[in-house]
């Protein structure tokens, strides 16, 4: 099973001014280096969100949202990718927020035993009656001591092969504040629930971790 590392975010939903992002602001504020190490990635489409990457990194704010990045997978990045997302707290305390998630993605293909999961009842009688199934999702709602973890399971019956399953921790908040306390040492312990469920629940091992969720 391998990581989605497009997937690995965490995501801060807000009222944002995402135009006091720049990389002079992001060096000051931020604490990085130096602007010039900060990489702009300018979107070919109209109304798509810059992207600064520095280091292993990623952010892209948004007015709706902030989300965080990662360029590696290891737990080092992960780490460094909550204190980002807790200094944009810190910074911007007045910033009205709603939630935030922290986000885990895995590609199932190797695992093709888990399409079984989306052969439901009613599979046979849709496509009986003319529809086009073009996606399957399974998803569960559980409930944690803080916040709640959304699991699901996704398939493309077009193409039966690409399995996928995304974890996302989500915490309702009411402040800046109340989200940065709720963050602060909490990325590493999402990932030891996530492959906690992964390895107890599906009984699956992602590629490059031990059976404890950290590095080999």
């Amino acid at each position: 099973m391998k990581p989605e590392m497009t997937e690995w975010t965490i995501v801060i939903p807000g009222l944002w001014n995402e135009r006091i992002f720049t990389p002079e602001w992001i060096t000051k504020y931020l604490y990085v280096d130096d602007p010039k190490k900060i990489e702009i990635e300018i979107p070919a489409q109209s109304g798509l969100p810059f992207r600064f990457i520095f280091g292993n990194l990623l952010l892209i704010p948004q007015s709706d949202r902030i989300i965080v990045g990662l360029k590696t997978l290891d737990d080092d990045t992960l780490k460094r990718a909550e204190e980002l997302a807790l200094k944009i707290l810190e910074t911007l305390p007045h910033t009205p927020i709603f939630s935030f998630g922290i986000n885990f993605g895995f590609d199932l293909s190797n695992h093709p035993e888990f399409a079984a999961l989306f052969n439901t009842m009613d599979i046979k009688d849709l496509s009986e009656n003319r529809f086009e199934i073009i996606g399957s999702e399974i998803k569960h709602t559980l409930k944690q001591t803080v916040g709640q973890l959304n699991l699901k399971l996704s398939v493309s019956p077009l193409e039966p092969s690409k399995l996928k399953i995304h974890l996302n921790f989500h915490h309702p908040v009411d402040s800046a504040t109340t989200a940065k306390s709720q963050l602060t040492n909490h990325v590493m312990e999402c990932k030891r629930i996530c492959y906690d469920v992964i390895q107890k629940v599906y009984k699956l091992r992602p590629e490059g971790e031990d059976t404890n969720g950290t590095e080999n």
